[in-house]
């Protein structure tokens, strides 16, 4: 009952839990035309995930005597380096810890449906065997002892799925897990469930028919946003501690800001994505980066530390061996910092201005100093951004053929099937009437010839050449948007 069933009749994508329909149960007609293997598929994946549920469910029932008095208290809005220390000083044990999480992850996924897959069983086990290290030796095994970690849909964690929402990606349970997830893990972070994403990764909400809908823990009626909406939601709702999510254009940024959570973007070459699910292989020109989010700036910076040393590098040939900086995160000493409400190409809304303003404000009454900012061509991102529809979405395609369809997917594809010599009168004809965002994207996205492809990278490489220069000349530490 606490997870969706697919019914072929109708097409409808619903639940016959009541709890499940207080966080909108049933979505009307948008999954007609699923094949019947992919309905096959998530009938069994459905009742996986109910196994795995009631699986811990008996785990806690196992260990309620383990289950401190006024953990909970103790817990509240606390931030994974918190609980760490907690765990450290013996205020608390790993095992006493995991119940409160799984129990608070099972009361998110109830009212907000922000889980994938769940290792519940393992998680306790593993965290009795942290318990006993401890007892044993007096000594934790890593910064993270202990701790819980949510862990994104599309990052491999041993013996579970990376479906990307997608029912034909179901039951192909990864051997390893993601190099990011390791690293933690060898720390002491023990991962316990999966969190939500949209079908493909390429929508920035959260909705897909393997997993459902995600919801904002601030309000059912908002998105949580996407790709990692199921991280944000999950965070924000008090079901985790620390998770790892993944960006290209905003998919750990997005999210974080719709919840009212902290996420960062590290530089995509810092990290890894060494076993890591995709939908689209070799998209080499604007690469996917795992990003932390979190409770608070200061858990997100540890994992930053943990990531960017020879604990990852080892790993991952490909991860450029850039250290943390520690010398620069710990200075107090004043930033030159950039600011602009907007681009001067795409509009942002009046509460995104707002936000830029209260927290230019705040920088600079903290001793920092403020410069107003304009973008060198920031129409030209637009071109270099539909890079990822170079291959006109072939291997996106490929996947959907067999899928119950996004309908706003339905309109990328629809968009991708006009001939090139449509789009650019179409995009001739925005242009005349003013709507510049319109006339770039049908002028850019799609499938693009190898010598497309090639010269459109070139002027993005030139591109990031010219920000690089203009950055240094306005001597800029980072820049507030």
């Amino acid at each position: 009952e606490h997870y969706q069933t697919w019914t072929g009749s109708t097409g409808a994508f619903c639940s016959s839990s009541s709890t499940f329909s207080s966080a909108s149960a049933c979505v009307p007609g948008a999954w007609c035309g699923a094949k019947k293997e992919a309905q096959e598929l998530l009938k069994r994946k459905h009742a996986q995930l109910e196994q795995r549920r009631q699986e811990g469910v008996r785990a806690l029932a196992a260990l309620e005597a383990d289950e401190q008095e006024g953990i909970a208290a103790m817990l509240k809005d606390k931030s994974a380096l918190e609980v760490a220390a907690l765990i450290r000083e013996r205020k608390c044990t790993a095992v006493s810890v995991m119940i409160f999480t799984i129990k608070a992850a099972m009361h998110a996924q109830d009212l907000y449906r922000c889980l994938g897959d769940t290792v519940y069983k393992k998680a306790l086990e593993r965290a009795r065997q942290l318990d006993e290290h401890l007892e044993r030796t007096g000594e934790v095994v890593g910064e993270l002892h202990g701790v819980p970690i949510s862990v994104k849909d599309n990052l491999g964690l041993v013996g579970t799925d990376c479906t990307m929402g997608l029912a034909h990606r179901c039951f192909q349970e990864f051997e390893h897990s993601a190099s990011v997830v390791e690293v933690l893990e060898e720390q002491g972070a023990i991962p316990y469930a999966k969190t939500n994403v949209p079908i493909t990764l390429l929508l920035p909400e959260t909705f897909n028919p393997v997993f459902g809908q995600t919801l904002n823990p601030w309000s059912k009626e908002r998105t949580a946003g996407g790709s990692s909406g199921g991280e944000s939601s999950l965070i924000a709702a008090g079901g985790s501690f620390l998770g790892i999510g993944t960006d290209i254009g905003g998919s750990v940024r997005i999210p974080a800001h719709f919840c009212g959570v902290v996420a960062f973007k590290p530089t995509a070459t810092r990290t890894s994505l060494k076993h890591k699910g995709t939908t689209t292989k070799g998209v080499c020109p604007i690469p996917s980066a795992p990003g932390p989010m979190g409770r608070n700036v200061e858990d997100l910076a540890l994992v930053c530390k943990l990531w960017f040393s020879e604990r990852l590098w080892g790993k991952s040939p490909d991860t450029f061996p850039l250290p943390f900086n520690e010398e620069k995160y710990s200075s107090d000493g004043p930033l030159r910092i950039g600011y602009y409400e907007n681009d001067g190409f795409f509009p942002s809304c009046v509460a995104g201005q707002r936000a830029v303003r209260e927290a230019a404000a705040a920088l600079k009454a903290a001793g920092h100093e403020l410069v107003p900012v304009t973008l060198p061509s920031p129409h030209k991102l637009w071109e270099y951004y539909y890079l990822l529809s170079g291959d006109g979405f072939s291997q996106t395609l490929e996947l959907l053929d067999v899928e119950p369809h996004e309908p706003l997917l339905n309109l990328v594809v629809s968009v991708n099937m006009i001939p090139f010599s449509l789009t650019s009168k179409l995009a001739m004809l925005a242009d005349l009437l003013g709507h510049k965002v319109t006339a770039n994207t049908m002028r850019n996205f799609g499938g693009k010839t190898a010598d497309q492809l090639w010269r459109s990278n070139g002027r993005r490489l030139e591109y990031k050449d010219e920000v690089m220069t203009w950055w240094k000349q306005n001597k800029l530490d980072l820049i507030l948007t």
